[in-house]
């Protein structure tokens, strides 16, 4: 009975942590119960101070031949822009270019088996083809995948739609490099596109929980050196 008396009041105390969660400018740590004593972990980057050192990434062209894409922060949605030209290249059933991501502290993403990307695009520039999203990072992933849940906006002229990409859990190291590719398939699309990007951890138990809660730390260069969750 003690026993049990004790674990409920673990789990009471951790959730109002886990669901307050941790806020660094820039890259954003929450976790959400799930159900019963299970939790759902996630990180993302929130944009709210600038663009947080996402940039264009020179060198990862692949038979693009547009204008030289731009980035740039939507601060009030909490998603990174990016302009980009496929108007050269509806002939490709691959072209892309990249935005990037590098820092040499890097940031802790153990356990993460999941990265979701929410993509919006200007609805009537899409006259053709296909766009699609990729991910590199340096712990090993590279991954492509097409978009799902395509759905227009009512009154925004923009199409929202997602890309999720699932793999074996990142290790302990730390990752330092991170490169979003968009993918124009046999488009012609030129214009704006706006992306959302979240790491999700798989579910754990409270006691899982609280131990990981131990070791978890995030790191973002320029910013706050190292937040702890304690």
């Amino acid at each position: 009975m003690k026993r049990k008396i004790v674990t409920k009041l673990m789990a009471i105390v951790l959730a109002g942590v886990l669901l307050t969660g941790s806020v660094t400018p820039g890259f954003h740590m929450s976790r959400v119960q799930a159900a019963e004593d299970l939790f759902n972990t996630r990180y993302d980057f929130n944009f709210e101070d600038g663009i947080e050192g996402w940039y264009y990434g020179e060198g990862w062209e692949y038979q693009y031949n547009g204008a030289k894409p731009t980035l740039e922060s939507d601060t009030e949605n909490g998603r990174m822009k990016i302009a980009v030209d496929f108007s050269q290249d509806a002939d490709k059933n691959w072209s892309n270019i990249a935005a990037c991501w590098k820092s040499e502290e890097g940031i802790d993403l153990s356990g993460v088996t999941q990265i979701s990307m929410d993509i919006w695009y200007e609805t009537e520039k899409l006259t053709e083809g296909e766009l699609k999203l990729a991910f590199y990072s340096n712990c090993g992933i590279d991954v492509n995948t097409s978009l799902i849940d395509v759905q227009e906006e009512e009154g925004t002229g923009l199409t929202k739609a997602r890309a999720v990409f699932g793999f074996p859990a990142i290790g302990s190291d730390a990752v330092t490099d991170l490169a979003v590719k968009i993918v124009g398939c046999n488009t012609g699309y030129s214009g704006a596109v706006w992306i959302d990007i979240i790491f999700n951890l798989r579910q754990r138990t409270v006691k899982q929980e609280m131990r990981a809660n131990s070791r978890i730390q995030v790191s973002i260069p320029h910013l706050q050196p190292t937040v702890g969750i304690r």
